[in-house]
C-alpha cells in the first residue's frame, strides 16, 4: 500500500542546510576577528598554586612591613574594642591617626548614633587570641580573634570572642592605616 523505497530529498537537503549554516557561521567568525570587532583568546598558561611565604615576596612587602601592620592592627583593635566613657575624645583622637577617614567616620557615626553608656555594658579588650596577616596586592589583610570582656553595673563579666578582619594600607608617611573593619564570626 505504501510504496517506502522512493528517494527522498530531505536528508540532502537536511545535509545543504547544515553544510550553509557551518560555513556561514565559521566565515562570520572569521572576517569578525579579522576585522577586530571581536579581541582573540589569549592562551595563558596555568600558574602555580603559590606558598604563603612565597606571597608575601610577590606582592611587594617584607615580612618586617608585615609584622608593622600587624602591630598597628592590634593597636587599633586595643582601642577600638575599649569603651571608656571619660576618655572617649582622647579615644577619637589616636583612632583618627590610624585609619582612613571613610574608616573614622563611620566609628564616629557608631559611637554617637549608639546607646548612651549607661544602658549599654562596657568593653573592654582583654587579649588576643589567633593573629594572622597576609600580603596582598594593594595592602595587607589581619585576622584577629579577640576576647572581649562585657560588664554590665553590678553583673559579673563576660568575656566574647569576636573576630575581626581588618585591611591595611600604606600612607605616603609609610604608615600603615586601617582601611576596613570586618567584624567575622568565629575562626572555626
Amino acid at each position: 500500500m505504501f510504496n517506502t523505497q522512493l528517494p527522498s530529498g530531505r536528508r540532502r537537503l537536511f545535509l545543504l542546510i547544515l553544510f550553509v549554516f557551518i560555513i556561514v557561521g565559521f566565515s562570520t567568525k572569521y572576517f569578525l576577528y579579522e576585522w577586530g570587532l571581536v579581541a582573540q583568546e589569549e592562551s595563558r598558561p596555568v600558574e602555580n598554586e603559590v606558598e604563603p611565604e612565597a606571597a608575601s615576596s610577590s606582592s611587594g612587602y617584607t615580612d618586617m612591613e608585615i609584622t608593622e601592620a600587624k602591630q598597628q592592627a592590634e593597636i587599633f583593635l586595643r582601642l577600638y574594642t575599649t569603651d571608656q566613657a571619660n576618655s572617649e575624645a582622647s579615644r577619637l583622637s589616636a583612632i583618627q591617626e590610624i585609619t582612613t577617614p571613610d574608616v573614622y567616620e563611620w566609628i564616629v557615626a557608631e559611637t554617637k548614633n549608639g546607646r548612651p553608656l549607661a544602658e549599654t555594658p562596657i568593653r573592654s579588650f582583654r587579649q588576643f587570641g589567633q593573629v594572622g596577616c597576609t600580603a596582598e596586592r594593594l595592602g595587607v589583610v589581619c585576622l584577629i580573634e579577640t576576647i572581649i570582656e562585657e560588664k554590665k553595673q553590678a553583673v559579673d563579666p563576660i568575656l566574647i570572642e569576636r573576630v575581626y578582619q581588618l585591611q591595611l594600607e600604606r600612607k605616603e608617611a609609610q604608615k600603615w592605616v586601617i582601611k576596613e573593619v570586618e567584624v567575622r564570626g568565629s575562626l572555626e
